[in-house]
């Protein structure tokens, strides 16, 4: 009696009825299902009484237990330290998944999935391969599972809800590091309507981390334009909180061209809910626009 694959993609050992061709496997004990104990070659695959399997030894700690003697290695086609491998013949392209394993709910009813990991093409190439992490964020049996973790061919892990820190195992929203951005904005100089001066440097840019913003730039004019009175630097990539007499305070390290009187100091402030930097002259007993 020869072994047959059933459906699926998995060799069920424990189903394949007796007798079989003990002797051409090199089976040594009664191969039967159940509880009875086997083995094919020496220590090559084993199942104890206990219904553990094992391949590469003849001890069984775990329901599959795969005993390596060598290290995993990195070359491409060297699958000596794989304990196991996991093939997929799928239709390729960025953002594909590959192979995977799944894991079901913790019920008794559990012939659904609700976790997983898989590989998946990250970059143009085929080759170009990550790992994605699978949860089960609905309440509903039936609901997909969605990536919530990708590691990509680069490295760079992208996490969709963020990354707690510092409180353990247990998620804090106020320990969250859920958003970060970099950028460029255009500076402009204005007095709240006009902001058509001739400008020869407008450089800006910006690091978002949670919900601070540092901004830092330099501007320079030939020319004001119409713009004249009250002056802000305008243009700022987001406003600022909306939370009453919630200052931010913005440093000026260089400043030439002033049409200010020697001994006063320019200083900076962003007010609530602008998008503005109001510049403010300082004396020794209050400050002016």
């Amino acid at each position: 009696m020869a072994l047959t694959k059933p459906p699926g993609n998995i060799l069920d050992l424990t189903s394949i009825p007796a007798p079989v061709e003990a002797t051409t496997l090199g089976i040594t004990g009664a191969f039967t299902a159940g509880t009875a104990a086997w083995a094919i070659g020496t220590d090559q695959i084993v199942k104890d009484v206990n219904g553990k399997f094992g391949f590469g030894t003849d001890d069984p700690q775990a329901t599959l237990d795969v005993s390596l003697t060598d290290n995993f290695k990195t070359a491409h086609n060297d699958f000596s330290g794989d304990g196991l491998h996991i093939q997929s013949s799928g239709t390729g392209g960025v953002g594909n998944y590959g192979g995977g394993i799944s894991f079901s709910r913790l019920s008794a009813d559990n012939n659904t999935r609700s976790a997983g990991i898989a590989s998946y093409q990250s970059g143009s190439d085929a080759d170009q391969s990550g790992l994605a992490l699978f949860t089960h964020p609905s309440a509903v049996t039936g609901a997909p599972l969605v990536a919530k973790v990708l590691l990509d061919h680069e490295g760079r892990l992208l996490a969709s809800s963020g990354i707690t820190l510092g409180n353990g195992t247990t998620y804090a929203a106020d320990k969250t590091m859920d958003d970060y951005e970099e950028g460029n904005f255009t500076a402009l100089l204005s007095d709240g309507t006009n902001t058509n001066a001739t400008y020869v440097v407008q450089v800006g840019t910006y690091t978002k981390i949670g919900n601070k913003v540092h901004v830092q730039g330099y501007l320079s004019t030939s020319e004001l334009g119409s713009i004249s009175g009250d002056v802000r630097i305008s243009g700022l990539p987001f406003a600022a909180a909306n939370v009453t007499s919630s200052f931010s305070a913005a440093s000026i390290g260089f400043a030439s061209g002033l049409g200010i009187t020697a001994g006063l100091a320019l200083t900076a402030s962003v007010q609530p809910n602008t998008t503005a930097i109001t510049l403010r002259v300082w004396n020794a007993s209050g400050g002016t626009f």
